[in-house]
C-alpha cells in the first residue's frame, strides 16, 4: 500500500513518459507534481473518465503546449491502474 506522495510521484513519471517530456520541459518539477496530485485526487474521488481525461489534457496543454486525446486516455488508464494496484 503506497502513500499519496509515492502515488503522485508515480503519476508524475507516467505524465513525463506519456507526454514524452524532455528534461527541459519539466525543469519545473513542481508543475508536473501539481498535475500528478490533481489527477490522483480525481481518481481517489471517483471522478468520471471524462473529468480525469480533462485533467490530463489540462496538464498536457500546460506542460507540452498541445493536447492529444489518445495520450490523455493512456495517462488516465495507467494512473488508475497504478492507484488501484497500490491502494
Amino acid at each position: 500500500m503506497a502513500d499519496d506522495i509515492s502515488l503522485a510521484g508515480g503519476i508524475a513519471v507516467i505524465l513525463r513518459k506519456c507526454f514524452e517530456l524532455t528534461q527541459a520541459q519539466t525543469a519545473d518539477d513542481a508543475a508536473l507534481r501539481k498535475h500528478a496530485e490533481k489527477l490522483l485526487a480525481g481518481i481517489k474521488a471517483g471522478d468520471s473518465e471524462t473529468a480525469l481525461r480533462q485533467r490530463a489534457a489540462n496538464a498536457q496543454l500546460e506542460l507540452d503546449g498541445m493536447v492529444n486525446d489518445s495520450t490523455c486516455k493512456e495517462v488516465v488508464e495507467r494512473a488508475q491502474k497504478l492507484v488501484s494496484e497500490n491502494s
